[in-house]
């Protein structure tokens, strides 16, 4: 309980995220990731319990959210998402239930894979310059 304030606390205290946080109610987080001054994410409380339930996307870039991740059981996995494709407040039902915890926990599986490739792929790039700047040296003494 109480993860909304933690979290914004703990972005106030970052240099980086403290930049992209835009003025917010109390029950909410607002994140504006383009530097255009809107939010473009939000992290809400929507039951008023303390915790982020809710997570809301403006995929438009209009400052309105269109896109809901919300978690309606409580056991901090999304398990009803909405669509408000048209921006005037007709909420459209994507998916709900346990199918969507699922795809979301592969989701999450699936980024932390690239993550962990990207990681790989860093420190072999790393490497092998760094071999290579020893090759440099070695042949740069030969001459």
């Amino acid at each position: 309980m109480g993860t909304l304030r933690k979290v914004k606390r703990k972005m106030r205290m970052d240099k980086d995220f403290r930049k992209t946080l835009v003025r917010s109610a109390k029950d909410e987080i607002l994140i504006d990731l383009d530097g255009d001054g809107q939010p473009d994410v939000a992290l809400m409380d929507s039951i008023g319990d303390g915790d982020i339930d809710t997570l809301a996307v403006d995929l438009n870039g209009d400052g309105e959210f269109n896109l809901y991740f919300h978690d309606s059981d409580g056991n901090g996995l999304p398990d009803l998402v909405m669509l408000d494709s048209e921006g005037d407040g007709t909420v459209e039902v994507l998916g709900f239930g346990p199918e969507v915890e699922t795809r979301m926990i592969m989701a999450g599986h699936a980024i932390l894979a690239m993550l962990d490739l990207g990681d790989y792929v860093t420190e072999s790039l790393d490497s092998a310059l760094d071999n290579l700047q020893k090759e440099i040296e070695e042949a740069r003494k030969l001459l």
